[in-house]
């Protein structure tokens, strides 16, 4: 009789467990390969989603509403179906968190929709440049084209004139003179007063070494610089009213011309006169016919600022026009021509000359 065989337990369980090993391993890989599966065909479902949203939004460029319609839809459609999808395969995935998504991508598309373009700037006023008058506190100064001394020379201006002052540039001031000439000189020869501008006081020269004693040359001297001093103080007195006289005057400037107006809203060639005068307490007529009495006649060749300029211009021998003049061959006036205050040169007007009358003293 045979003996029974004896049965190997440890061999039979290092089998068991290898086999268990094998069949493990073959379930992994056929569930990995289930999933791999899945997500290829989900990534080209949602390529595909996406190349339908480009073709959409390329076909419907002209309509931006269309377009957003089409977009929304399709990426309702693409959640949908990746809502289908994740939760066939992962139902730890809620519809809440898919909704979210949906609604912030069409958020976004709206935002960007309705992003206005920025407004352009706008612009910066410049500031407004006041103008004041200044004094020349030189024996000659230079008016020239341009702020620099190499520029051309315009015109020359005198000590105690006025000018009107703008702005400083660098070195330079930017001035127009009283005769209307702009340019630019140099900011340190101009004083804010008349009382600040530098009085150029003139020696005597010297005495002669071989003089006869009865002429008293100390004596004459004496009297006549006496003589020559109040001559002078009444002539800066005259020449000062008349320099203010003639700044008021240019503030006319631009004013409408009114046959019988008599203020800023619109005045007549006697009318300007009239104010301008009367604006320093001096009384002139308010007919330009009334003009040939007053003051002191002044021949031509000797008239100075101030003085009031007569023409015919009626061709009848009566006075017509009047005018101030304001120095350097320039007169003011209200033009009916022009159709307004302005200033012109002497020698260019070509109505009948009637004479000067003086009524600065």
């Amino acid at each position: 009789m045979e003996r029974p065989r004896k049965i190997n337990f440890p061999l039979l369980m290092l089998t068991s467990l290898f086999l268990l090993t094998q069949t493990a391993f073959a379930l992994s890989l056929t569930l990995s390969y289930d999933d791999t599966n899945k997500n290829v065909q989900r990534d080209q479902t949602e390529e595909e989603i996406y190349l339908a949203i480009e073709n959409d939004d390329t076909n419907t460029l002209n309509s931006e509403e269309n377009s957003t319609t089409a977009t929304l839809s399709a990426l309702q459609e693409m959640d949908s179906t990746t809502q289908n999808i994740t939760s066939a395969d992962d139902p730890s995935i809620s519809s809440t968190d898919l909704n979210l998504d949906e609604t912030e991508t069409a958020v976004a598309l709206s935002l960007d929709a309705d992003i206005p373009e920025p407004a352009e700037p706008a612009p910066t006023p410049k500031p407004e440049i006041k103008s004041v008058v200044k004094h020349v506190n030189a024996d000659k100064l230079n008016v020239r084209q341009e702020p620099t001394s190499q520029s051309t020379l315009i015109t020359s201006i005198k000590r105690g004139d006025k000018v009107t002052y703008f702005e400083t540039v660098g070195e330079w001031a930017r001035i127009i003179t009283w005769t209307d000439k702009k340019g630019y000189v140099l900011a340190k020869y101009l004083v804010d007063s008349a009382d600040k501008v530098d009085k150029v006081v003139v020696q005597a020269p010297p005495p002669q070494e071989t003089k006869k004693p009865e002429e008293k040359p100390e004596e004459n001297v004496v009297a006549s610089r006496g003589t020559e001093e109040a001559q002078e103080e009444v002539s800066s007195e005259a020449d000062k009213l008349a320099d203010e006289i003639v700044a008021y005057a240019k503030t006319w400037l631009g004013v409408p011309y009114r046959w019988a107006g008599n203020s800023k809203n619109g005045t007549d060639c006697s009318g300007l006169t009239y104010h301008v005068f009367k604006h320093f307490g001096i009384s002139v007529p308010r007919s330009s016919r009334a003009y040939s009495g007053i003051g002191t006649k002044v021949s031509r060749s000797e008239i100075r600022k101030g003085d009031i300029l007569m023409w015919d211009t009626d061709k009848n021998g009566t006075i017509g026009h009047v005018g101030i003049y304001i120095g350097d061959g320039m007169f003011i006036h209200a033009s009916s021509s022009k159709g307004k205050v302005v200033t012109r040169s002497l020698s260019s007007y070509k109505e009948k000359y009637m004479g000067a009358r003086r009524v600065i003293k």
